[in-house]
């Protein structure tokens, strides 16, 4: 679109369609940070728990810090091992942030859409069989350390988006399988 002069001295003006445009885009990220950070829109048994500044947060564990978290034992987030479309919303953000603080999943609303996240308790994370009944191949204490850090699941299969990868220790996956081995 071109620009309009405005007579005298050669000065030009924007068309109006140009800032009703920038106006339009403002106001939708606005509307994009408030949905991100006052988010209730996920379903019953998941919530979207951001532990920011979890310094002064207490856990009875290092896997519960890590579960609620993605902090290490310092207090520091745990790193991403590959960049995830999520990460700005779900950086401070463990576990139970998509898959609920009883770890049993759920659809969770995030931007202009949702995602279903399975039930990683270790229970079913083990189990021959989904909570549909259809067979699986269980985890391992390795296979989940795979999945968690290479994105690669007990099939050899890529994880389902917006699972992220993280740069787990094994003593950080040890104490997480541990929390999750106590998940009712």
């Amino acid at each position: 679109m071109s620009l309009v002069p405005s007579g005298a001295g050669g000065t030009q003006r924007r068309p109006r369609s140009l800032w009703l445009g920038l106006a339009l885009t403002v106001v939708g990220l606005l509307g994009l940070v408030l949905v991100a950070t006052f988010a209730g829109g996920t379903s019953p048994g998941v919530s979207v728990v951001p532990f920011i500044g979890s310094g002064s947060q207490t856990f009875s564990s290092l896997g519960e810090r890590i579960f609620l978290s993605s902090t290490d034992a310092n207090g520091n987030v745990i790193p991403r091992s590959v960049p995830s479309m999520y990460g700005m919303m779900f950086s401070q953000s463990g576990c139970a942030s998509c898959h609920g603080r009883d770890g049993r999943g759920g659809t969770v609303s995030a931007m202009m859409g949702s995602f279903v996240t399975p039930d990683i308790r270790w229970s079913t994370l083990t189990a021959t069989q989904d909570p549909s009944g259809q067979p699986q191949t269980p985890f391992t204490e390795a296979s989940l350390a795979r999945a968690l850090r290479d994105g690669i699941d007990p099939e050899g299969d890529r994880v389902n988006a917006p699972m992220p990868q993280w740069r787990l220790t094994d003593a950080e996956v040890a104490a997480l399988v541990a929390y999750l081995k106590s998940l009712p």
